[in-house]
């Protein structure tokens, strides 16, 4: 069984995957994936970005290239050509090489790069600006950098998920709602989709 989890930066998607693992699931993020990929390309991406992308270690500072991008859609673009297609081959293949009864995939750009029918189950993350913004803080981001990368994202597709977490409270009410969720879908686990 295949879980997608989604929603907009700082909505707590990590928070969610890290207490599905705790239930027993395999977690798989697409965001590390997409960390490694950088890495993979960095030559190719100094040549479109420049050496003020990296950092002290010689390896790709994504802070310092999401501060280029989410200032300029076309450089953006640019980036997403040459990383998405890659990424989403990486992450097809560690899907299907996973053996484990619920794999959960952490990935924000699940209706951007239409891929919501590689999952049985799809949770979307939701949580207000403020929430957002004070998690988004406590990494760095400064309130501009939180609003162009939220600004960057596709709106909810509440009608398109199976289910939703509003991440507002306390973290013993988001364990209730994960544990809610985790009862729904254990009777499918037998019954995986071929992909």
């Amino acid at each position: 069984m295949i879980i997608g989890i989604t929603g907009g930066i700082g909505v707590g998607k990590s928070t969610v995957a890290h207490l599905l693992k705790e239930r027993g699931a395999t977690v798989i993020d697409a965001d590390r994936i997409g960390w490694e990929i950088l890495n993979q390309k960095k030559e190719q991406l100094v040549e479109v970005f420049g050496h003020q992308i990296l950092n002290k270690a010689n390896q790709v500072d994504r802070k310092k290239l999401g501060k280029i991008v989410f200032k300029d859609h076309d450089r953006r673009k640019s980036l997403e050509n040459l990383v998405h297609p890659l990424l989403l081959s990486e992450l097809k293949k560690r899907i299907a090489k996973e053996n484990s009864k619920s794999i959960v995939v952490d990935c924000a750009l699940i209706y951007e790069w239409e891929i919501q029918n590689w999952f049985d189950f799809i949770i979307l993350v939701k949580s207000n600006f403020e929430n957002r913004a004070e998690r988004l803080k406590g990494k760095g981001y400064s309130l501009e950098e939180i609003e162009r990368r939220m600004e960057a994202q596709l709106p909810n597709c509440e009608k398109k998920v199976s289910f939703i977490i509003e991440n507002e409270g306390s973290l013993a009410r988001l364990h209730s709602q994960v544990d809610q969720i985790w009862k729904k879908i254990q009777p499918h686990t037998d019954f995986r989709k071929s992909h």
